[in-house]
């Protein structure tokens, strides 16, 4: 099945598998507080190009349509796994992390989809959804999900958003892409960007994915929030007040 289908399948009759957190800002660790870009893509995106704005109205309009029957379906169903590719785009300095920084990230996500140890807040549930490196490449080559490339673009400015993803791109409808840079700029939103994703109306397109700095994925289960939040996005979950009032809740 490829993901479209699959997302709109796990929208329907999952809960957010996000932590809370206030518009366009991720709380890490004490006194930190970085900016999510993927309400500024979203709403630019939907500015310039009709078809992705359709294509949000038509998913939400289904989501909305599906969700009170869905939600009848019984939560102990198998896990959903998603295969996920990282793209490190580096210049052989401290973004170029080791394979073991990914993988622990890894478990680490899978863990707050699951809602468990670090990531329960005691009010969560297991959303059954699970992501596992990609084992097979596009070509069916055999791989660890995870591509090096050197490239400039690790300093990204955003507006080469799309110059970063053809640097390397798994197919889009069949692995979640992730490009991993050194620091990311732009959007309105200054330098030190954590990170940001396109929702489901871009699935399948040359911008469909999830950009991160580097330095996210490379230390413990706070940081690793960063990733948490932006999958939520792009499966689809948004922040609750976008563009309104600040707060601490979703």
């Amino acid at each position: 099945m490829h993901l479209f289908r699959l997302l709109l399948t796990l929208l329907a009759v999952q809960p957010s598998p996000a932590p809370a957190f206030a518009p366009n800002t991720l709380p890490l660790k004490a006194e930190e507080v970085l900016s999510c870009g993927t309400d500024q893509v979203h709403n630019a995106l939907r500015k310039s190009d009709p078809s992705y704005a359709l294509k949000m109205d038509a998913l939400e309009a289904e989501w909305a349509q599906r969700r009170p029957e869905d939600q009848t379906k019984s939560a102990a169903a198998p896990p959903y796994v998603l295969p996920i590719v990282f793209h490190i785009v580096h210049e052989n300095g401290a973004e170029n992390i080791p394979d073991s920084d990914i993988f622990r990230s890894v478990d680490f996500l899978n863990q707050a989809f699951e809602n468990t140890d670090y990531y329960d807040p005691a009010t969560g549930v297991n959303t059954q959804i699970q992501v596992c490196m990609a084992r097979r490449s596009p070509d069916n080559e055999a791989t660890n999900g995870i591509n090096r490339i050197v490239s400039p673009l690790t300093n990204l400015n955003t507006n080469d958003d799309r110059d970063l993803k053809d640097l390397s791109r798994w197919a889009p409808r069949d692995y979640i892409n992730v490009w991993v840079v050194k620091e990311a700029c732009g959007l309105g939103l200054g330098c030190g960007l954590a990170g940001y994703a396109y929702y489901p109306g871009a699935h399948g397109s040359s911008i469909d994915g999830i950009v991160l700095e580097a330095r996210w994925l490379a230390d413990d289960e706070a940081d690793l929030s960063v990733l948490v939040h932006e999958l939520g996005h792009y499966l689809g979950v948004r922040h609750t007040f976008e563009g309104g009032a600040k707060t601490t809740t979703a």
